[in-house]
């Protein structure tokens, strides 16, 4: 785990033994860090680490929380057969890259999907 200083311009790794995917492990850290007066974060952006996520909520109920796009696509290809992978990574790219919600892509209509065999 890392966190910029209060002028964002270095990064402060925060490291500790603890268990993989244990949300006591990972709250025990940031209990750790508030007791040493950090502040509760506006935003924490990660993958999809439950254990990550519970103990955020615990310690820091006010923080914002925002999975990462990368993580995020890549469960959703992984779900999808190959021949509509590169139609589906376009779209996402488009959606992520959008500046608002109204300039994003339509979804494919049942006509323009392509026929399955």
């Amino acid at each position: 785990m890392s966190r910029r200083d209060h002028e964002c311009s270095r990064r402060v790794p925060l490291i500790a033994d603890g268990y993989r995917e244990s949300t006591e492990s990972r709250a025990d850290l940031l209990r750790d860090v508030k007791r040493r007066r950090m502040q509760a974060p506006s935003l924490v952006a990660g993958d999809g680490a439950l254990a990550f996520w519970s103990a955020v909520a615990d310690v820091f109920p006010e923080t914002r929380h925002q999975r990462d796009w990368v993580h995020k696509t890549m469960n959703v290809l992984d779900c999808l057969p190959a021949a509509e992978e590169p139609g589906a990574k376009k779209a996402i790219f488009e959606i992520t890259n959008a500046e608002n919600k109204g300039s994003t892509c339509a979804p494919p209509t049942p006509s323009s999907r392509p026929s399955r065999r």
